[in-house]
């Protein structure tokens, strides 16, 4: 598939998938592709910041076909997991795989860092899908269709800085409004504790 040429990247790449099944789909086939590359990572973390989308990628991800290299975990469980948890040379590259954004940047910044403390080398990579909550706001149902129109396909992920761009404005919006950090689930439902003015606007 070629997503990603590894540890190339001088930022955080972010892809964007048409659905969330796709994302999903793609971060799979993301986690295989690496695997298989004799140049790949000597370890894979996949990490979501709700339970919703962690739950999802357990049950896509066979992490016992993975020869002890991939650990599915919590974003806020990072920093907590055992070395023993994943077999590989920490003077080896590591890859950390996010299947979404955090309405608050700390969250997503507390990945970054954890990235910064290993003593490997580390890229992280955003996968995205315009129907994640954070998403649909700015990235609707006529963005799907001239991005299908175009020729993109559900097997299919874009970089596109000016989503990034677009997206980085609607989670500072978000981040301005946030009443609270009140834990939930799904990022819908994080949305409806903490940020309900953006929340009810996407209920619309």
């Amino acid at each position: 598939m070629g997503l990603f040429n590894w540890f190339t990247a001088k930022r955080e790449p972010v892809f964007v998938w048409l659905t969330r099944q796709a994302k999903l789909s793609g971060i799979g086939r993301c986690v295989a592709e690496a695997l298989a590359d004799a140049k790949g990572p000597a370890a894979i973390f996949v990490t979501a910041h709700f339970q919703d989308t962690l739950n999802e990628l357990v049950e896509g991800i066979d992490v016992e076909q993975c020869e002890g290299r991939v650990l599915l975990t919590k974003a806020d469980a990072l920093g907590a997991f055992s070395a023993s948890q994943v077999a590989f040379d920490h003077t080896q590259p590591v890859l950390i795989i996010v299947a979404e954004r955090h309405p608050l940047s700390v969250h997503d910044k507390a990945v970054s860092q954890f990235g910064s403390n290993l003593s490997s080398e580390c890229q992280i990579v955003y996968h995205l899908s315009l129907e994640d909550p954070l998403m649909r706001p700015f990235a609707g149902e006529w963005v799907e269709n001239v991005l299908r129109s175009l020729g993109m396909t559900e097997d299919q992920a874009i970089q596109s800085r000016m989503v990034e761009r677009r997206l980085e404005r609607a989670l500072r919006r978000i981040e301005a409004e946030a009443t609270g950090d009140q834990p939930a689930d799904s990022a819908e439902e994080w949305l409806e504790r903490n940020c309900p003015r953006q929340w009810k606007a996407q209920q619309r």
